[in-house]
């Protein structure tokens, strides 16, 4: 008798648990924004030398970041607002993000990141190249004060082929391996 009822303890504890962590809200942790424009993606050449890359990679990723309750007023929007800003110098509007096509990664703490799929206008595309050269004259005075060191358009299909093909030559440096599981959903999804 005692054995069953720690059972049944037990089952309604983890039961409980499950329901509790499956209907939870997400705590923010970060967003980013994949940048394209005519079947082309704008992907962050990241500096070996940045302070804050540990890893010391040299890979390419898209731009984003971790949420900051301080600068972000709307958790994922506005955090991919900001971060595209910081990393790109491009200015992207509310409407671009809350019209693009989104989806949310949930990490077993409950922690949720965003990425969404962005279509840059012609004037956005054109002031990449004024960024670029900002961006290089930075790298150039100080080479391990900029996250990125280059901006580089890369084809979707060159991407979709390095993520489901694993064909490495694809893509003239690797994505990081954070960004992959991401460009899978979106590509399962037809949201690439």
């Amino acid at each position: 008798m005692t054995y069953i009822f720690l059972f049944s303890i037990l089952v309604i504890t983890v039961v409980l648990f499950v329901i509790r962590n499956r209907f939870r809200p997400l705590t923010p942790d970060g967003a980013g924004c994949i940048l394209l424009h005519n079947d082309k993606v704008l992907l962050l050449e990241r500096n070996p030398n940045y302070v804050n890359n540990r890893r010391k990679a040299h890979e390419l990723e898209f731009p984003g970041g971790k949420y900051d309750a301080r600068l972000d007023a709307v958790p994922y929007y506005d955090t991919a607002l900001r971060e595209v800003r910081e990393e790109t110098g491009i200015i992207l509007n509310a409407k671009q993000i809350k019209q693009s096509a989104m989806i949310i990664s949930k990490t077993p703490s409950n922690k949720g990141s965003a990425l969404f799929v962005v279509n840059l206008t012609s004037d956005q595309v054109l002031d990449v190249e004024k960024l670029r050269k900002r961006l290089n004259d930075a790298i150039q005075a100080s080479p391990d004060s900029r996250e990125a060191q280059d901006m580089i358009w890369i084809p979707v299909a060159s991407i979709k082929d390095f993520v489901m093909n694993n064909n490495q030559s694809a893509l003239p440096l690797k994505l990081r391996p954070f960004n992959i599981p991401y460009i899978k959903q979106l590509i399962v999804e037809n949201k690439l």
